[in-house]
């Protein structure tokens, strides 16, 4: 081959691979700290310092954590930080008990403190123990969504977010940083052309089942859905009364109740509980959150990316044969902690 046909050649690898790679706009993306198994003892710094964590909501993933979080922001006698996902007991433990303890700064004595963060329900028993340790009052909330839709959620949100320059892995808006008190949000300025490319390799048609088969098999989306195997590590160490399960599908058809339910359990008096849910306005109450701004929670958008799961039958078959143990297992705890709720769980009847 000729130096210029070479040449040639290598200019045409170079523009293939740039036009394939999706526009990186996201220049604040920061990679996923590790997390550790061996979480260190600080149960005895805190005792040192008037800090009382009163609750977690601990997750699930794409389960209506943010929607609970704008919502309990209203309430004058709950603390939570401004942004959602502080990640402390993950990854952020190393910036110390005082970091932790300043993202509650609004909050006061006579105030019932507490934070958000999903991932929580996935913490390794060593950091679930050193937590009760630290908090042995805590009060905890796990949402739990139907499986197959909580995963098609999930994957759909990664592909958006890795289309936006963020790989598997990484986060960016929405996260507490730990070198910071202040979150850094994500700054995007591309082109039309780009935003338009972008909304394409963003949508769930844009990939094969083959890609969401790797995707749902990968421990990142495997772990978030068993259930039933992350809260019994939780339940190891608080006691059944301290935990409140919630049935995701009941905020969609009872959104006062649900937030009536969790406002009592994190030990809000119940007329102060009582006052608040019924003075919320009927917009911020019916508000979908991180779905569309002007959707409201029957989810227009949501149900769009459903019915493109609905549409790929082979995919949607396999996605509930690989997760129906799961939510059999999830069932039987629920029997076993007296709930009269269930998942489906795919199974022939």
């Amino acid at each position: 081959m000729s130096d210029f046909a070479s040449l040639l050649s290598s200019f045409k690898t170079t523009a293939a691979s740039a036009a394939a790679t999706p526009p990186n706009t996201n220049v604040a993306a920061r990679k996923r700290p590790v997390q550790s198994n061996n979480f260190p003892p600080i149960h005895n710094q805190l005792s040192k310092r008037s800090f009382d964590l009163s609750f977690l909501i601990i997750g699930g993933q794409k389960c209506g954590t943010t929607w609970v979080h704008t919502l309990l922001l209203k309430c004058k006698h709950i603390s939570l930080p401004e942004q959602k996902e502080v990640h402390f007991w993950d990854w952020h433990y190393r910036n110390g008990v005082d970091w932790y303890i300043r993202q509650f700064e609004k909050g006061t004595a006579s105030m019932r403190m507490g934070e958000i963060t999903p991932d929580y329900v996935v913490l390794p028993p060593t950091t679930i123990a050193e937590i009760s340790k630290c908090f042995p009052n805590l009060r905890i909330v796990f949402i739990a969504r139907d499986l197959v839709e909580r995963t098609w959620s999930a994957m759909t949100m990664e592909l958006h977010d890795q289309n936006m320059g963020l790989n598997p892995g990484d986060f960016g808006e929405g996260v507490i940083d730990g070198d910071n008190r202040n979150a850094k949000r994500i700054k995007l300025n591309p082109s039309t052309a780009q935003q338009r490319r972008m909304q394409q390799q963003s949508s769930p048609s844009s990939q094969p089942d083959s890609y969401y088969l790797e995707r749902m098999h990968s421990l990142v989306h495997k772990s978030r859905s068993d259930y039933a195997t992350s809260l019994k590590n939780w339940y190891d160490y608080f006691p059944e009364e301290s935990i409140l399960l919630i049935d995701y599908s009941e905020i969609q058809s009872n959104p006062r109740g649900v937030l009536h339910k969790i406002v009592s359990h994190i030990g809000v008096d119940e007329d102060i509980t009582k006052q608040f849910v019924e003075g919320l306005e009927e917009a911020d109450v019916r508000q979908r959150v991180n779905v569309s701004k002007n959707n409201d929670i029957s989810g227009e958008k949501a149900q769009n990316s459903l019915n493109s799961l609905s549409a790929r039958p082979c995919l949607k078959r396999q996605m509930e044969k690989f997760l129906s143990s799961h939510a059999v297992s999830f069932n039987n705890l629920l029997r076993e902690k007296k709930y009269t709720w269930a998942l489906n769980d795919y199974r022939e009847k």
